[in-house]
């Protein structure tokens, strides 16, 4: 399904209605020239380096439109993932053995395969890594993210469950969790991924520990919305959790035995 760029708003607007987010869904896209990030904040202008992940938490944290670049990017990770640092297999592999988050070169490489089989951008075809509060798009996303807790992704699975039956799937490896699994992943497969943060996205982005990242196609958008509303009304469940408290309370054996005594 097309979603037409001027329904985005109203979208966003239902789904923080609906799940309560405390933040706006972000749109993400990745960008093919400059002009397609017009008016955009950048690295370069506050002055500093930034990693995509920190990009994004300025989207849902601070509300503001952001463009990083390959010169902008602090990330080798990210730079990979995206297509703008070219390395062999073995070098990638090496770096992340030598940082601790593998026993041996054998595992390093077996673990970063998957992860570029998955997670990568074809070299050249993206100019930055752009990203806005859904409401505020100039242009149609690649990708729309949501950071929200593991009850409002409750929703929104079954959301996207309700259109035609198909589960979400999870992507964990506790590395580029925002760009690799969350961007990446969702761009190429063109189906939702629920994501837990990453380190980048804990240490540098500031994700709270209660966090999970709900990525998405925007062609799914309208559908997903629409099952949420269809299970709500329904009451297969609700945000917050609706609690269940008609029943009769067991407590300890000398409390019940006072209501004996008193006989």
């Amino acid at each position: 399904m097309i979603v037409l760029l001027s329904k985005l708003k109203e979208l966003s607007s239902k789904l923080q209605a609906l799940l309560k987010l405390e933040s706006q869904p972000v749109a993400v896209k990745l960008v093919k020239e400059s002009s397609e990030i017009k008016g955009f904040k950048t690295p370069g202008e506050m002055k500093v380096k930034l990693a995509v992940c920190q990009t994004l938490a300025m989207s849902w944290r601070y509300g503001w439109s952001v463009a990083v670049t390959n010169e902008e990017c602090a990330c080798q990770v990210a730079k990979v993932i995206f297509g703008w640092l070219k390395v062999d297999l073995e070098t990638f592999a090496s770096a992340f053995l030598k940082c601790g988050f593998f026993k041996d070169m054998c595992a390093a490489i077996k673990g970063v395969k998957s992860s570029l089989e998955e997670c990568n951008i074809c070299p050249h075809s993206c100019f930055a890594v752009a990203s806005t509060p859904m409401s505020k798009a100039p242009w149609l996303p690649d990708v729309v993210l949501m950071y929200c807790n593991p009850a409002q992704s409750q929703l929104l699975a079954l959301g996207y469950s309700y259109i035609n039956g198909d589960s979400v799937e999870i992507k964990y490896s506790g590395k580029h969790a925002s760009c690799g699994y969350a961007i990446a992943k969702t761009f190429s497969s063109k189906k939702p991924v629920l994501v837990p943060p990453g380190g980048g996205d804990k240490v540098f982005a500031a994700c709270d520990p209660g966090h999970v990242i709900f990525a998405l196609p925007p062609s799914l958008l309208e559908g997903v919305v629409e099952g949420i509303e269809h299970v709500r009304q329904a009451g297969v469940t609700n945000y917050p959790t609706p609690i269940f408290l008609r029943f009769e309370p067991q407590l300890p054996q000398p409390f019940r035995e006072l209501e004996r005594e008193v006989e």
